[in-house]
Protein backbone atom coordinates (compact mmCIF):
# COMPACT_ATOMS: atom_id res chain seq x y z
CA UNK A 1 0.00 0.00 0.00
CA UNK A 2 2.90 2.41 0.61
CA UNK A 3 4.06 1.86 -2.97
CA UNK A 4 0.50 2.22 -4.26
CA UNK A 5 0.14 5.47 -2.30
CA UNK A 6 3.28 6.96 -3.86
CA UNK A 7 2.27 5.90 -7.37
CA UNK A 8 -1.28 7.23 -6.91
CA UNK A 9 0.03 10.64 -5.85
CA UNK A 10 2.47 10.60 -8.75
CA UNK A 11 -0.44 9.94 -11.12
CA UNK A 12 -2.31 12.92 -9.69
CA UNK A 13 0.76 15.14 -10.15
CA UNK A 14 1.21 13.87 -13.71
CA UNK A 15 -2.45 14.55 -14.60
CA UNK A 16 -2.27 18.07 -13.25
CA UNK A 17 0.94 18.52 -15.22
CA UNK A 18 -0.97 17.55 -18.38
CA UNK A 19 -3.42 20.34 -17.61
CA UNK A 20 -6.32 18.46 -16.00
CA UNK A 21 -8.77 20.92 -14.48
CA UNK A 22 -11.34 20.33 -11.71
CA UNK A 23 -14.37 18.37 -12.86
CA UNK A 24 -12.87 17.16 -16.15
CA UNK A 25 -13.28 13.52 -17.04
CA UNK A 26 -10.47 10.99 -17.32
CA UNK A 27 -11.63 7.72 -18.87
CA UNK A 28 -10.22 4.30 -18.09
CA UNK A 29 -10.27 1.28 -20.39
CA UNK A 30 -8.68 -1.27 -18.10
CA UNK A 31 -9.02 -4.70 -16.57
CA UNK A 32 -8.89 -5.25 -12.80
CA UNK A 33 -5.33 -4.52 -11.68
CA UNK A 34 -3.21 -2.20 -9.56
CA UNK A 35 -3.07 0.62 -12.12
CA UNK A 36 -6.86 0.75 -12.27
CA UNK A 37 -6.86 1.09 -8.48
CA UNK A 38 -4.37 3.96 -8.82
CA UNK A 39 -6.85 5.65 -11.17
CA UNK A 40 -9.68 5.20 -8.68
CA UNK A 41 -7.89 7.55 -6.29
CA UNK A 42 -5.32 9.45 -8.37
CA UNK A 43 -7.84 10.93 -10.82
CA UNK A 44 -10.14 12.49 -8.17
CA UNK A 45 -7.10 13.50 -6.10
CA UNK A 46 -6.01 15.55 -9.12
CA UNK A 47 -9.46 17.13 -9.25
CA UNK A 48 -10.84 15.03 -12.09
CA UNK A 49 -13.70 12.58 -12.44
CA UNK A 50 -12.91 8.95 -13.24
CA UNK A 51 -15.04 7.58 -16.07
CA UNK A 52 -14.78 3.81 -16.40
CA UNK A 53 -15.45 2.57 -19.94
CA UNK A 54 -17.09 -0.85 -20.15
CA UNK A 55 -14.79 -2.85 -22.41
CA UNK A 56 -17.60 -5.35 -23.07
CA UNK A 57 -19.51 -2.79 -25.14
CA UNK A 58 -19.25 -2.41 -28.90
CA UNK A 59 -16.69 0.09 -30.22
CA UNK A 60 -19.43 2.37 -31.57
CA UNK A 61 -21.05 2.46 -28.14
CA UNK A 62 -17.74 3.23 -26.44
CA UNK A 63 -17.04 6.09 -28.82
CA UNK A 64 -20.50 7.56 -28.31
CA UNK A 65 -20.20 7.26 -24.52
CA UNK A 66 -16.76 8.89 -24.42
CA UNK A 67 -18.02 11.73 -26.61
CA UNK A 68 -21.15 12.22 -24.49
CA UNK A 69 -19.08 12.33 -21.30
CA UNK A 70 -16.58 14.73 -22.86
CA UNK A 71 -13.63 12.62 -21.70
CA UNK A 72 -10.40 14.58 -22.00
CA UNK A 73 -7.80 11.90 -21.25
CA UNK A 74 -7.79 8.09 -21.43
CA UNK A 75 -5.86 5.49 -19.44
CA UNK A 76 -5.83 2.20 -21.36
CA UNK A 77 -4.17 -1.22 -21.09
CA UNK A 78 -1.89 -1.99 -24.01
CA UNK A 79 -3.72 -5.30 -24.49
CA UNK A 80 -6.89 -3.25 -25.13
CA UNK A 81 -5.34 -0.93 -27.72
CA UNK A 82 -6.96 -2.87 -30.61
CA UNK A 83 -10.35 -2.08 -29.05
CA UNK A 84 -9.39 1.56 -28.53
CA UNK A 85 -8.29 1.91 -32.15
CA UNK A 86 -11.76 0.82 -33.26
CA UNK A 87 -13.46 3.82 -31.66
CA UNK A 88 -10.60 6.36 -31.66
CA UNK A 89 -12.19 8.10 -34.66
CA UNK A 90 -15.45 8.67 -32.80
CA UNK A 91 -13.99 10.74 -29.98
CA UNK A 92 -10.65 12.50 -29.75
CA UNK A 93 -8.87 12.15 -26.42
CA UNK A 94 -6.27 14.85 -25.90
CA UNK A 95 -3.86 12.38 -24.33
CA UNK A 96 -3.90 8.58 -24.22
CA UNK A 97 -1.89 7.04 -21.37
CA UNK A 98 -1.01 3.42 -22.06
CA UNK A 99 -0.27 1.00 -19.23
CA UNK A 100 2.22 -1.55 -20.67
CA UNK A 101 0.44 -4.54 -19.15
CA UNK A 102 2.05 -6.97 -21.58
CA UNK A 103 5.53 -5.47 -21.22
CA UNK A 104 5.64 -4.51 -24.90
CA UNK A 105 6.87 -1.02 -25.93
CA UNK A 106 4.17 1.65 -25.96
CA UNK A 107 3.37 2.98 -29.46
CA UNK A 108 5.24 6.19 -30.21
CA UNK A 109 2.04 8.17 -30.85
CA UNK A 110 0.73 7.49 -27.35
CA UNK A 111 1.95 8.25 -23.81
CA UNK A 112 3.62 5.62 -21.64
CA UNK A 113 1.81 5.53 -18.27
CA UNK A 114 4.87 4.24 -16.43
CA UNK A 115 7.13 6.86 -18.01
CA UNK A 116 4.75 9.63 -16.95
CA UNK A 117 4.76 8.42 -13.36
CA UNK A 118 8.52 7.92 -13.46
CA UNK A 119 9.03 11.52 -14.55
CA UNK A 120 7.39 12.82 -11.34
CA UNK A 121 10.13 13.63 -8.86
CA UNK A 122 9.92 12.30 -5.29
CA UNK A 123 9.84 15.90 -4.08
CA UNK A 124 6.85 16.76 -6.28
CA UNK A 125 5.01 13.64 -5.16
CA UNK A 126 5.72 14.36 -1.48
CA UNK A 127 4.57 17.97 -1.83
CA UNK A 128 1.33 17.09 -3.61
CA UNK A 129 -1.88 18.29 -1.99
CA UNK A 130 -5.12 16.66 -3.19
CA UNK A 131 -7.55 18.98 -4.95
CA UNK A 132 -10.32 20.27 -2.66
CA UNK A 133 -13.80 18.87 -3.23
CA UNK A 134 -17.30 19.58 -2.04
CA UNK A 135 -18.96 16.38 -0.83
CA UNK A 136 -21.48 16.61 -3.67
CA UNK A 137 -18.83 16.89 -6.39
CA UNK A 138 -18.59 13.93 -8.77
CA UNK A 139 -15.85 11.40 -7.99
CA UNK A 140 -16.57 8.87 -10.76
CA UNK A 141 -19.08 8.00 -13.43
CA UNK A 142 -20.27 4.93 -15.27
CA UNK A 143 -22.68 4.44 -18.15
CA UNK A 144 -25.51 1.95 -18.14
CA UNK A 145 -25.32 -0.95 -20.57
CA UNK A 146 -28.09 0.59 -22.68
CA UNK A 147 -30.17 -2.60 -22.67
CA UNK A 148 -33.49 -0.84 -23.27
CA UNK A 149 -32.23 2.31 -25.01
CA UNK A 150 -29.33 4.70 -25.29
CA UNK A 151 -26.72 4.30 -22.52
CA UNK A 152 -27.06 6.88 -19.75
CA UNK A 153 -24.32 8.29 -17.55
CA UNK A 154 -24.57 7.66 -13.81
CA UNK A 155 -22.49 9.95 -11.61
CA UNK A 156 -21.23 9.01 -8.15
CA UNK A 157 -20.55 11.83 -5.70
CA UNK A 158 -17.83 11.86 -3.07
CA UNK A 159 -20.59 11.76 -0.45
CA UNK A 160 -22.42 8.79 -1.96
CA UNK A 161 -19.18 6.86 -2.38
CA UNK A 162 -18.12 7.42 1.23
CA UNK A 163 -21.57 6.49 2.55
CA UNK A 164 -21.72 3.39 0.35
CA UNK A 165 -18.28 2.36 1.59
CA UNK A 166 -19.16 2.83 5.25
CA UNK A 167 -22.53 1.08 5.01
CA UNK A 168 -21.27 -1.66 2.71
CA UNK A 169 -18.52 -2.59 5.11
CA UNK A 170 -20.84 -3.15 8.04
CA UNK A 171 -20.79 -6.60 9.64
CA UNK A 172 -23.95 -7.81 7.88
CA UNK A 173 -22.69 -6.83 4.42
CA UNK A 174 -19.02 -7.13 3.34
CA UNK A 175 -17.71 -6.76 6.86
CA UNK A 176 -14.11 -6.67 5.61
CA UNK A 177 -11.19 -6.63 8.05
CA UNK A 178 -7.55 -5.85 7.33
CA UNK A 179 -6.79 -9.57 7.62
CA UNK A 180 -9.07 -10.35 4.66
CA UNK A 181 -8.01 -11.07 1.09
CA UNK A 182 -10.34 -9.68 -1.57
CA UNK A 183 -10.47 -10.96 -5.15
CA UNK A 184 -12.70 -8.65 -7.23
CA UNK A 185 -13.74 -10.65 -10.30
CA UNK A 186 -16.64 -8.23 -10.70
CA UNK A 187 -15.30 -5.64 -13.14
CA UNK A 188 -13.79 -2.40 -11.92
CA UNK A 189 -14.95 -0.93 -15.25
CA UNK A 190 -18.65 -1.21 -14.35
CA UNK A 191 -20.34 -0.09 -11.13
CA UNK A 192 -16.88 0.27 -9.55
CA UNK A 193 -16.66 -3.45 -8.78
CA UNK A 194 -19.66 -2.90 -6.52
CA UNK A 195 -17.70 -0.28 -4.60
CA UNK A 196 -15.40 -2.79 -2.91
CA UNK A 197 -12.06 -1.23 -4.00
CA UNK A 198 -12.84 1.79 -1.82
CA UNK A 199 -13.63 -0.40 1.19
CA UNK A 200 -10.53 -2.51 0.60
CA UNK A 201 -8.30 0.57 0.68
CA UNK A 202 -10.12 1.96 3.71
CA UNK A 203 -9.47 -1.26 5.66
CA UNK A 204 -6.04 -2.08 4.24
CA UNK A 205 -7.34 -5.36 2.79
CA UNK A 206 -5.04 -7.40 0.59
CA UNK A 207 -6.26 -7.31 -3.02
CA UNK A 208 -5.74 -10.11 -5.53
CA UNK A 209 -6.45 -8.87 -9.06
CA UNK A 210 -7.21 -11.32 -11.87
CA UNK A 211 -6.47 -8.85 -14.67
CA UNK A 212 -7.77 -10.17 -18.01
CA UNK A 213 -7.35 -13.81 -16.93
CA UNK A 214 -10.96 -14.65 -16.22
CA UNK A 215 -11.23 -18.19 -17.56
CA UNK A 216 -12.41 -20.54 -14.78
CA UNK A 217 -9.14 -22.50 -14.80
CA UNK A 218 -7.11 -19.29 -14.47
CA UNK A 219 -9.23 -18.10 -11.56
CA UNK A 220 -8.92 -21.45 -9.80
CA UNK A 221 -5.15 -21.39 -10.24
CA UNK A 222 -5.01 -17.86 -8.83
CA UNK A 223 -7.18 -18.83 -5.88
CA UNK A 224 -4.82 -21.70 -5.21
CA UNK A 225 -1.83 -19.34 -5.16
CA UNK A 226 -3.49 -16.45 -3.30
CA UNK A 227 -6.51 -17.84 -1.41
CA UNK A 228 -9.17 -15.12 -1.02
CA UNK A 229 -11.46 -14.81 1.96
CA UNK A 230 -13.92 -12.85 -0.20
CA UNK A 231 -14.37 -13.12 -3.96
CA UNK A 232 -16.89 -11.15 -5.99
CA UNK A 233 -18.55 -12.20 -9.22
CA UNK A 234 -21.88 -12.83 -10.89
CA UNK A 235 -23.44 -16.33 -10.67
CA UNK A 236 -22.21 -17.37 -14.13
CA UNK A 237 -18.63 -16.93 -12.91
CA UNK A 238 -19.13 -19.31 -10.02
CA UNK A 239 -21.05 -21.84 -12.12
CA UNK A 240 -18.12 -21.89 -14.54
CA UNK A 241 -15.68 -22.41 -11.66
CA UNK A 242 -17.71 -25.32 -10.29
CA UNK A 243 -17.81 -26.99 -13.69
CA UNK A 244 -14.07 -26.45 -14.25
CA UNK A 245 -13.30 -27.77 -10.78
CA UNK A 246 -15.36 -30.90 -11.34
CA UNK A 247 -13.67 -31.47 -14.71
CA UNK A 248 -10.31 -30.94 -13.10
CA UNK A 249 -10.99 -33.58 -10.45
CA UNK A 250 -11.47 -36.11 -13.23
CA UNK A 251 -8.75 -34.96 -15.63
CA UNK A 252 -6.03 -33.54 -13.36
CA UNK A 253 -6.50 -34.82 -9.79
CA UNK A 254 -4.70 -32.68 -7.25
CA UNK A 255 -4.41 -29.54 -9.42
CA UNK A 256 -6.71 -27.59 -7.10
Amino acid sequence: YAQWHRRTRALAVALQGLGLRPGERVATLCWNHHVHLECYFGIPAAGGVMHTLNLRLAPAELGAIAADAGDRFLVVDDVLLPLYRQFAGLHRFERVLVFPFSGAPVPADLDDYEALLGAVSPAAEAAFVPAPHDENDPVSMCYTSGTTGRAKGVVYSHRSTILHTLVGNQADYWGMRNTDVLMPVAPMFHANAWGTPYAAVMMGVKLVFPGPHLHPEDLLDLMQQEPPTLALGVPTIWLGLIQAYERGLAEQPGRW
